[in-house]
């Protein structure tokens, strides 16, 4: 198992998260929506807190399967 992080996000109603392993994203989840929409939510939050997580995340499907720089042309 290579490097896991998995990155809470709340920025005014959206909460979310994004797991990255050895790297590169794999999961984006906020509320009902999930993937590349969640990634969209996510980034486009002007502000918000953060909290980072190294280490062992539990099992979560992945739900991004292309390169990042691809997923935020």
């Amino acid at each position: 198992l290579g490097d896991v992080y998995k990155r809470q996000i709340r920025a005014g109603e959206l909460a979310g998260e994004l797991v990255m392993n050895e790297g590169e994203l794999t999961h984006a989840q906020t509320g009902a929506d999930s993937g590349e929409l969640a990634l969209q939510l996510l980034l486009a939050a002007e502000q918000g807190e953060y909290a980072f997580q190294e280490g062992p995340v539990p099992d979560q499907e992945a739900n991004l399967d292309k390169p990042f720089a691809s997923l935020v042309k």
